[in-house]
């Protein structure tokens, strides 16, 4: 998982293999789901990134379809499925990794002020938001 992680935040394929040959791996986090449904959900980003979603239509609309069931709240759930063309819903909070949020934007999913979210990393997170607290 930490390199998936890892893989994910560079963009880049699985080394020694292009972006094709590594969708592989991808898919079976994708089957993970149980395991860690994050990686499910980082699975599914990166294959859209790369344009396999629609390839991998059933698979995906089964992940949709089990986290919605099993592990409800997800924000990404939701732009995931729009992203794929399947049914779905407005989020009620913000997406847990950037991607996510990139395609909704503010939209009234932001707990802490657009203005201090930290575009560094993959995930949704922000600097200095909260004033007088020093982490």
């Amino acid at each position: 998982m930490p390199t998936a992680q890892r893989l994910f935040a560079l963009q880049a394929p699985i080394e020694g293999h292009t972006h094709r040959e590594s969708d592989r791996y991808w898919l079976e986090l994708l089957y993970g789901k149980w395991l860690d449904p994050v990686m499910a959900l980082i699975a599914c980003y990166e294959l859209i990134r790369r344009g396999h979603a629609k390839a991998q239509l059933s698979t995906m609309q089964e992940v949709l379809h089990n986290m919605r069931n099993f592990f409800p709240g997800f924000a990404d759930t939701e732009v995931i499925a729009m992203l794929v063309g399947a049914p779905h819903g407005p989020p009620d909070s913000a997406p847990l990794l950037m991607d996510g949020l990139l395609v909704l934007g503010a939209n009234n999913v932001l707990p802490l002020p657009e203005d201090h979210l930290d575009f560094n990393g993959v995930w949704t997170s922000w600097r200095d938001a909260l004033p007088g607290v020093v982490l």
